[in-house]
């Protein structure tokens, strides 16, 4: 069975440094593609955001109803943009980094 990463398309095969069979619902030929993939979608923005929000209201004793399709929603109902600014936002900054600040 042939399984391309969805990041890079590369083959991912059992040879290729790894001593176990593939799982057929592997989707990334690393954790390099996994966070690329991750990192630069409105869906992985959402993850780590929601991941920060419960973090640090878990800290402070608050409490969190923030959920993935929230964020996603008021993602997609601002159009990318900044709700103060109206500036575009990005998953990534110039360097190809995560932006920590969205």
């Amino acid at each position: 069975m042939s399984i391309k990463c969805e990041e890079c398309g590369e083959e991912i095969t059992p040879g290729k440094g790894r001593t176990r069979k593939v799982r057929t619902d592997t989707r990334f030929c690393s954790r390099y593609c996994w966070h690329l993939h991750n990192r630069n979608s409105l869906e992985g923005w959402a993850k780590t955001a929601k991941r920060r929000v419960t973090y640090r209201a878990d800290k402070k004793g608050w409490e969190s109803k923030v959920t993935v399709d929230v964020l996603a929603s008021m993602w997609e109902n601002q159009n990318g943009l900044c709700a103060i600014t109206n500036t575009p936002m990005s998953f990534m900054m110039g360097d190809g980094s995560p932006n920590p600040y969205i």
